[in-house]
């Protein structure tokens, strides 16, 4: 086994379909789009290295950018995570949950699954 940079490993052998199995590590975006990695159009030019191609997927996901109204988003999220769970094109082993600890004086922290520090501008301090 060759010990390579994650970086390296990513470009030459996973982003090329370059592998029998692969436990990549994903990170929660602000926006719920899933297009870089299930939208056809990405499996040449994204992080689409599943190679899943879903007409049904790419219809949901391209009306879901289209739209500003969240519901409608939702909506179609909903169905595009049915679909998912359907056709499987991967398998979701784990997702950690994390914890923070603040000191009892910091104020208005409410870390969210995209980011512990997403609303740090409205934190505050009380002595």
């Amino acid at each position: 086994m060759d010990l390579q940079e994650r970086n390296s490993f990513v470009s030459q052998r996973i982003l090329k379909g370059d592998f029998d199995a692969a436990l990549p590590q994903s990170s929660v975006q602000v926006d719920p789009d899933l297009s870089r990695r299930f939208h056809s159009g990405s499996i040449k030019s994204g992080q689409n290295f599943l190679n899943y191609s879903s007409p049904e997927a790419d219809r949901l996901l391209e009306r879901a950018l289209a739209t500003s109204d969240q519901q409608v988003r939702k909506q179609l999220y909903t169905e595009l995570q049915q679909l998912l769970a359907s056709d499987l094109p991967q398998i979701s082993l784990y997702y950690p949950e994390s914890r923070y600890a603040f000191d009892r004086r910091i104020q208005g922290a409410r870390p969210s699954p995209a980011s512990l520090f997403w609303n740090v501008e409205s934190w505050g301090w009380q002595p």
